[in-house]
């Protein structure tokens, strides 16, 4: 038969803070994710996590998770607003 797709790789999980981004990456099943001091002006961006819980301690400027499946994310406040993209 006709070869199948090779299956994406798995990336490694990332949790860092990039310029003003907090990028929170291919995480599964952690359950205790904290941004702990974030700034005002920070976003935090969640990609492809799964069954995740990510605590934001402060306020941020915005909050986007893409493509993420059973991920939430708890915060006290956002400045600019929040949003889901691709995610379930």
């Amino acid at each position: 038969g006709p070869p199948k797709p090779a299956a994406a790789a798995a990336k490694p999980p990332k949790f860092a803070l990039e310029d003003k981004r907090w990028c929170v990456e291919y995480q599964k099943g952690a359950k205790d994710l904290c941004v702990s001091e974030p700034l005002v002006k920070h976003t935090v961006y969640l990609f492809k996590c799964e069954d995740c819980v990510l605590k934001v301690s402060a306020k941020v400027n915005h909050i986007t998770l893409d493509s993420c499946k059973k991920t939430a994310v708890v915060f006290d406040s956002v400045m600019a607003g929040g949003g889901g993209v691709h995610s379930t």
